[in-house]
């Protein structure tokens, strides 16, 4: 039996994300949390989120932040307007969208050599 440490493969901010990310698939929940942030807080949500998908390795990270900022935009039109200000935020998105249309190629590719 190994180390129980060498057996974690999701980080903290990696569950964070994901709860926030599951939260935010439901609309009632996105109105409580959009209610309970200043227009200050928003922003530095947003620039957390574009923060995350800018420095961060992970896939799964950038898909879980377009998953919340997603949700959050079609509650909030501040948001939108924010997000759709930062060119970072329209690049990501762009790239993001990009890798997912190869990793379905390739995965297709996989799929039919394999049959």
């Amino acid at each position: 039996i190994g180390d129980w440490k060498d057996e974690i493969l999701v980080s903290p901010r990696q569950l964070i994300l994901q709860i926030f990310a599951k939260l935010c698939t439901n609309e009632s929940n996105v109105d409580c949390i959009l209610s309970d942030l200043s227009n200050d807080e928003m922003r530095g949500l947003g620039h957390s989120l574009l923060s995350i998908m800018n420095q961060s390795s992970e896939e799964i990270d950038r898909e879980y932040c377009l998953i919340i900022i997603c949700s959050l935009c079609k509650r909030n039109h501040l948001l939108v307007q924010f997000f759709s200000a930062h060119r970072l935020c329209i690049e990501l998105i762009f790239n993001y969208l990009d890798l997912y249309e190869q990793n379905q190629q390739q995965y297709l590719i996989a799929t039919l050599t394999s049959c």
